[in-house]
């Protein structure tokens, strides 16, 4: 934070005493994320740790885009979780808002309609990365599958994540 000059951004600044901080188990902070408790820190342990599947795609911007980007996610932290889902204010943000405001007009991730609600689900994140549209602008990092058959998660490459995106949404072992 401090070698890109994030620590004098008063957006950062003002939450960078928490973020230094480490949890419970000793982890430190990595991740900005909205969960039931609201718009908080975590560490990769508990937020990769405890997901089925995860899939890193890095944004193509400029340093200076990044930084900002970097600024408006933590000027989201401490925010309630918006259990209505409304992309439509930013008083109360969901898991992906906090990634939609913070790339918002760098770039430019479309809502989908769900139950009524302009929201986006992050299987969209990954559609975007797949199309002609988004793929220059979202590079792949890594992709670990998770198998509901066996209970395992496993690395897998940027093909398998582009052909997870026809996967049945459910399945019986839901």
């Amino acid at each position: 934070m401090k070698a890109e000059g994030l620590d004098n951004d008063l957006r950062i600044l003002r939450h960078l005493e928490a973020f230094s901080k480490t949890d419970a188990a000793g982890h430190g902070y990595a991740i900005i994320e909205a969960v039931s408790e609201g718009v908080v820190f975590t560490t990769v342990e508990h937020s990769i740790g405890e997901a089925d599947s995860v899939a890193v795609l890095r944004p193509n911007l400029t340093p200076l885009q990044k930084r900002e980007v970097i600024a408006r996610a933590f000027d989201h932290v401490g925010k309630p979780y918006d259990f209505d889902f409304d992309f439509f204010s930013a008083d109360k943000l969901v898991c992906t808002e906090v990634v939609y405001r913070a790339f918002n007009g760098m770039i430019d991730f479309s809502l989908v309609d769900i139950l009524g609600r302009k929201t986006l689900p992050a299987l969209d994140i990954v559609k975007f990365w797949v199309s002609p549209e988004g793929g220059p602008l979202l590079s792949f990092v890594a992709y670990l599958d998770g198998d509901e058959r066996t209970g395992k998660c496993e690395w897998a490459g940027a093909g398998e994540l582009a052909w997870s995106v026809n996967r049945p949404a459910l399945t019986w072992l839901q």
